[in-house]
């Protein structure tokens, strides 16, 4: 009886054990040239895919991607691809363990930047799209990331789960910030009204910002600039501040010389209370928390 409930939870589950070498931790990187083609296949867990090297296509349901230096993308578990046509393509595949999913999946999601990444924002009638592409510059910076993680699980120090997990947090959003503050897609899927509105927000974020200062940056209505915010970014204004608040917050927390209400005070939240509310229900963690995960 209890074989039977163990195999009906996740009978692919045995994938992933063998990619994570019977460890703890939360990401693997798995460094990869393909000079062949790489036929149909699925994994049980999320992969965030860089390419340092080389060209090719990537299969995706019935999509094909032509794939270059600096492009980057999502796969996520359960998940049909493969790669054909390719020249010297090298990767760095970043594994992600089903428990990381479980637990931040949905909250990376509501970036914007996801769907891009994913490939769902492409026009579904085309059969040949294109990736977001990072600069070098962006690329380099996501390396220095992807090093941490791997020297992290090589050392396998003290709490090295959670600074795995922080990292490659800091990882989706070096690359979300990336794709959507250069309009790093190919096609440009970015208005020149929301650029100039995200730029000021960037830089203004921990003030006060009527609505109809950005509509008129944004030469709309304001119900017509709620409408189209929305469906640009997947967050309404108000809510895309208080998520940039909080990420700014959550930066002067980790450097670990602020306290709780410095923290809230210098991202624009004058409330204590309801900053450690809205902290908790963003990050998952209370503001105290996150601080000693991050200095550990």
């Amino acid at each position: 009886m209890n074989k039977r409930k163990v195999s009906a939870v996740n009978p692919s589950k045995w994938f992933e054990d063998i990619c994570f070498r019977g460890t703890d931790s939360p990401v693997v990187v798995m460094r990869a040239e393909h000079r062949e083609d790489i036929g149909r296949h699925i994994h049980d867990f999320a992969e965030l895919v860089l390419v340092l090297e080389g060209t090719g296509m990537h299969g995706f349901g019935n999509k094909s991607y032509k794939l270059q230096e600096g492009d980057c993308f999502i796969i996520e578990p359960g998940m049909h691809h493969s790669y054909n046509s390719c020249e010297g393509l090298k990767l760095v595949n970043i594994l992600i363990r089903s428990s990381f999913v479980e637990k931040y999946w949905e909250m990376l999601k509501e970036d914007p930047a996801y769907a891009i990444l994913l490939g769902r924002q492409a026009d579904e009638k085309r059969s040949t799209l294109k990736r977001p592409s990072l600069s070098q510059e962006e690329l380099d910076s996501c390396m220095r990331i992807v090093a941490e993680i791997e020297r992290e699980r090589k050392e396998m120090k003290r709490s090295h789960t959670v600074m795995m997990t922080g990292l490659l947090l800091e990882l989706f959003v070096r690359i979300f910030r990336s794709v959507q503050r250069a309009g790093a897609v190919k096609d440009d899927l970015r208005s020149p009204w929301l650029s100039k509105v995200l730029d000021y927000l960037e830089i203004h974020f921990a003030e006060e910002i009527p609505i109809s200062l950005l509509q008129k940056m944004a030469g709309m209505s304001e119900r017509s600039f709620q409408r189209h915010f929305l469906e640009m970014t997947g967050l309404t204004p108000l809510r895309y501040i208080l998520r940039l608040r909080i990420a700014h917050a959550c930066r002067l927390l980790r450097e670990g010389n602020k306290s709780v209400y410095e923290a809230a005070s210098l991202c624009g939240i004058e409330n204590c209370s309801y900053f450690c509310r809205l902290f908790k229900s963003i990050t998952g963690h209370s503001p105290r928390k996150y601080a000693k995960l991050s200095n550990k």
